[in-house]
């Protein structure tokens, strides 16, 4: 009669099984809890804030100047890493000959006020050291080979434009891990037209905003904006490395 192997026998075999899964679920979680996010009073999303921000400078390649007086967003973290958000600019104004300018106004808005599609965010890392973080806003169909609707108007006497693509900003008060907080900044920024940041972690495919109007033949130019923003939020949250 065949003797029945002793439990002793697949001991080895079973504990490494378990040693095995037990450091994949540690590093899973270690990896979650390191991962960028925010994190909201008592865990509750959404989370809703908005913003006010200043003058901001909008840089079209090879043209004239354009500017708004003011902005305003409303927005909401949907969980810990993305969410929704509407800006709305006010005071938006072409000057290609310099002087008071012509407004430009988004349809079925007050004279000057550019808004944009219904955008959602993504935090974000700006650099590969992680030391730099933000928001990556982008309209729906991002990603696909034709640059989707960020914003359109009509600017006065020289025809409509649309702004395509999607817009990076950083992110820079409070700090990551900082306590928690009703209030933080962002900003964008342009080198000439060329929106900086535009890479997550500081490499990959660059995100851009270009301007397209029918006064340059719908010629597609590389477009930047450049405007810093201070958010409320309606409940305090932190922001987590």
């Amino acid at each position: 009669m065949r003797s029945r192997p002793s439990p002793l026998h697949f001991f080895p075999a079973a504990f490494g099984a378990a040693l095995a899964v037990s450091l994949i679920i540690a590093a899973l979680a270690a990896s979650s809890a390191s991962a960028l996010s925010f994190a909201p009073n008592k865990g509750l999303f959404p989370a809703l804030f908005t913003s006010k921000a200043g003058l901001a400078e909008i840089r079209v390649l090879n043209e004239g100047p354009h500017s708004c007086s003011g902005a305003t967003s409303s927005g909401k973290f949907v969980n810990g890493t993305s969410g929704e958000i509407k800006l709305t600019y006010t005071g938006c104004v072409f000057r290609p000959f310099g002087g008071s300018g012509t407004p430009c106004t988004s349809p079925g808005q007050a004279s000057g006020t550019i808004v944009t599609t219904n955008l959602s965010f993504t935090l974000v890392y700006l650099d590969a050291a992680h030391t730099k973080y933000g928001l990556l806003l982008s309209p729906p169909g991002a990603g696909g080979l034709v640059p989707p609707v960020f914003a359109e108007a009509e600017c006065a006497g020289w025809g409509k434009e649309k702004w395509l693509g999607e817009l990076m900003g950083q992110i820079i008060s409070p700090a990551l891990g900082a306590p928690m907080s009703t209030a933080f900044k962002f900003y964008f920024n342009a080198v000439g037209a060329t929106q900086e940041p535009r890479f997550v972690e500081g490499t990959g495919p660059a995100h851009r905003l270009f301007r397209e109007a029918v006064w340059t033949g719908s010629e597609l130019r590389e477009m930047g904006i450049v405007q810093e923003h201070s958010a409320s939020l309606a409940n305090a949250g932190q922001f987590l490395p």
